[in-house]
């Protein structure tokens, strides 16, 4: 079966609004692994104590992961993936079904 692209020709199935505030897409990462829907944040962000005479500089980290089963009957090609404002945005479409057996990453738009 060919590759089969979601778009607007498509029915949209549902779709997940998550709030990210402050994060970037190049920090985000949305992907499919096994029946789970993972998205992960990870950003750090230099903080610089300055106290007389010495000088710190270290990184602090923020970061949040969450998951969702997907059925068996959503195929994973049909995922779609886009940061507005700071709001993730992850669309499911109903696209044909075709033999899945591994992981995969959603690209972010």
């Amino acid at each position: 079966m060919k590759n089969h692209q979601a778009g607007e020709e498509d029915a949209l199935l549902f779709e997940l609004r998550i709030p990210v505030p402050g994060y970037t897409s190049e920090e985000l990462d949305v992907r499919v692994q096994g029946d789970l829907l993972v998205i992960r944040g990870e950003r750090s962000k230099p903080v610089t104590d300055v106290q007389s005479y010495h000088v710190l500089e270290a990184y602090a980290f923020d970061s949040f992961e969450r998951s969702y089963r997907l059925g068996e009957q959503l195929c994973r090609e049909g995922i779609r993936a886009r940061v507005e404002g700071e709001v993730l945005h992850v669309a499911v479409y109903d696209i044909p079904r075709a033999d899945e057996h591994s992981d995969k990453k959603v690209r972010l738009q």
